[in-house]
């Protein structure tokens, strides 16, 4: 569950040459300014009806939108950091690879992403997956509709694979793989309903290799519940423990890197409070790997806009604040890349989500 205006610089006048010269000519004025924060929000293209990204100059800015269920929304929903470049996954839209402020971003549409709610990605030994349900909570499975799936995304051509369906666990093609996580193993939840009944099955396998080869275990609900429980702590040893205690608040916090195979969540109980109910804040945590001329570092996001992130040289904390949002509008998935920050924001008021877009902003250095 991205607009501000647009910082310009001027650019400095050439100088003159020396005496017996002609003057260099003047820069153009696309070139004497340089832009350091762009806003971009998620909307429908009123020509071909289909999702697409828009500019503007502030979240203040953008059109209202109705209010979703955030599964039904049209919002960044994923993070791929295994990618080169590292991708977002845009509910109901397809797929965003990370861009530059430089360049005007595109959302590779997916057909198969338009009916269906979209989350990933999965590291797994035949690719990075994304799941593909419905929440039937929300919205009705259509009788024509393709059955919930995990896919294969290929970078190069971008192409989806369907690799793994209800039938490979021997489940009616109208049950949706409601949730999938890994700990030391991979643990799979299914919602059926048929007619007034609702029912869930449960089950365990140590690699999609064997899943399909019909390797797997059927388990209870409290097995699964137990492997997909949140961590409690987040250990101290690279200071995010000390990030997270400083706001005060307790804290829900989804961890990314390359080497996981899913995003890990964490619920962080502040010792600085006595308030002992659900999270207070959310914050997303990102292990950025060695990639190009980029050495490998970290960073914290807290909804509210506040960065912390380590120097790759000196793996020092520093932190800055990101353009503040409207009230009601959060920070969510991010990825940095050369030195600037892509990051999700959105509308939200309490499981809905109604304003969602992008901002592209240069770390100040």
């Amino acid at each position: 569950m991205l607009l501000a205006s647009v910082l310009l610089f001027a650019a400095c006048a050439n100088k003159e040459a020396e005496s017996g010269t002609a003057s260099l000519p003047e820069k153009t004025e696309a070139e004497s300014r340089q832009i350091s924060t762009a806003w971009y929000y998620f909307t429908q293209d009123e020509a071909s009806e289909v999702p697409c990204l828009k500019q503007a100059d502030s979240p203040e800015q953008v059109p209202e939108q109705g209010f979703l269920p955030w599964t039904e929304a049209l919002r960044v929903s994923g993070l791929g950091l295994m990618y080169d470049p590292p991708l977002f996954l845009v509910n109901k839209a397809g797929i965003l690879p990370a861009f530059s402020i430089e360049r005007e971003p595109k959302i590779e549409l997916k057909s198969e992403f338009y009916t269906k709610t979209a989350e990933g990605f999965y590291k797994t030994g035949l690719g990075s997956l994304l799941r593909l349900y419905t929440n039937t909570v929300f919205s009705d499975v259509l009788p024509d509709e393709a059955p919930s799936s995990l896919l294969r995304y290929n970078s190069v051509n971008g192409e989806l694979l369907n690799i793994v369906r209800p039938e490979h666990f021997k489940l009616s093609n109208n049950s949706q793989l409601s949730a999938l996580e890994f700990e030391k193993k991979w643990f799979a939840a299914f919602k059926t309903e048929e007619k007034d009944h609702v029912g869930f099955d449960y089950f365990s396998f140590s690699s999609f290799e064997d899943l399909l080869k019909g390797k797997y275990s059927v388990i209870s609900q409290e097995e699964f519940i137990q492997a997909s429980s949140p961590y409690s702590v987040v250990g101290d040893k690279d200071g995010i423990d000390n990030i997270l205690k400083m706001t005060e608040k307790n804290i829900k916090a989804e961890l990314f890197s390359e080497d996981l195979r899913t995003k890990k969540v964490i619920f962080y109980q502040n010792s600085n409070t006595s308030y002992a109910g659900d999270f207070e804040a959310a914050a997303v945590i990102c292990e950025f790997g060695n990639e190009n001329n980029q050495k490998a570092f970290k960073a914290v996001l807290l909804e509210t806009g506040r960065l912390f992130y380590t120097d790759p040289e000196t793996q020092e904390w520093k932190n800055t604040t990101l353009p503040s949002l409207p009230d009601g509008f959060i920070y969510t998935y991010f990825v940095i890349k050369n030195g600037t920050i892509i990051s999700a924001w959105e509308e939200q008021s309490f499981f809905e989500v109604g304003r969602s877009g992008l901002l592209v902003h240069k770390i100040p250095q």
